[in-house]
């Protein structure tokens, strides 16, 4: 019988079914602890479905980071406004952590995962022309601790203005169930797109590897094997007779020389020919 209830007790834990009150039933633990009669209602409806569900399918699990959200306003808030709200709770709460691990956690990790609002199929919203947003909202968090922060930190707010906190449209805000056989799914999916990203990623840095060979084995010049006859020299196109500068005694000839040639080397030779001609040091302007 111990056996049995250890197993038990494992597999609870596996799924993580001691977290599925959390935000339903903790009310003491609220930043808003004050909940109306009629929010009670609601909750403890929401935790009889949960627990249902569980009983029903081994295959479901209370998720770590996951939240779900219920009572959000139902106009002008979208998947924008739920993580400017989000962003606002990850700040309060990298503020309550200890100083050391503060800059630590807000560089390491990145905090909010995902936001998602669903939308109602019955109601458009005026001024997007779009379908109204339907009240229930997701958001993915990148951390156990902060996903119960922002539990405790949003139940019971109330985002409609002006209307009494802890009132009917107060947020209701709990951890959701999730589908282990769904979730291996969406792991197997990513890991297929990560190996296929790797896998244009080698392919492209062995083309990459691949051209620059090819560009320095242009560069190279050709090498003849013993044995083999050498190619036969093209003559250059313009091929012009040497010049030995030391030879030459016209002045006229050096000068037009000096102008005509852009090497800064064959100036000088020109130059030092001309004053050894002329018998003083050369004017070099």
């Amino acid at each position: 019988m111990q056996e049995i209830a250890k197993d038990k007790k494992k597999k609870e834990d596996a799924r993580n079914v001691e977290m599925k009150a959390f935000g339903l039933t903790n009310y003491n633990e609220f930043f808003q602890p004050e909940v109306v009669e009629l929010q009670v209602k609601q909750r403890d409806s929401l935790l009889r479905q949960k627990e249902l569900a569980l009983n029903k399918s081994p295959n479901l699990y209370v998720s770590k980071n996951r939240l779900v959200l219920r009572n959000l306003p139902l106009f002008k808030f979208y998947e924008q406004e739920l993580k400017e709200l989000m962003q606002i709770v990850v700040k309060d709460w990298i503020k309550s952590l200890p100083l050391v691990e503060q800059n630590e956690v807000a560089r390491k990790k990145k905090l909010i995962h995902q936001v998602k609002i669903l939308k109602d199929s019955e109601r458009i919203d005026p001024d997007t022309n779009d379908k109204a947003p339907s009240g229930l909202g997701f958001a993915e968090l990148g951390d156990e601790r902060l996903a119960k922060y922002a539990c405790l930190y949003l139940n019971n707010m109330s985002l409609d203005g002006g209307k009494k906190k802890g009132g009917a449209r107060s947020l209701v805000v709990d951890f959701t169930l999730e589908d282990a056989r769904v979730k291996r799914k969406r792991e197997d999916r990513r890991e297929k797109i990560m190996k296929e990203v790797g896998k244009k990623k080698r392919e492209k840095k062995a083309q990459s590897k691949e051209l620059m060979k090819e560009k320095k084995e242009k560069k190279l010049p050709k090498t003849i094997n013993i044995g083999e006859d050498a190619p036969e020299e093209e003559a250059p196109k313009d091929k012009t007779p040497q010049v030995i500068i030391s030879d030459i005694t016209d002045i006229k000839l050096l000068e037009k020389m000096k102008n005509d040639t852009v090497s800064r080397g064959k100036k000088q030779r020109i130059k030092k020919r001309l004053a050894q001609l002329m018998g003083k040091e050369y004017n070099f302007q």
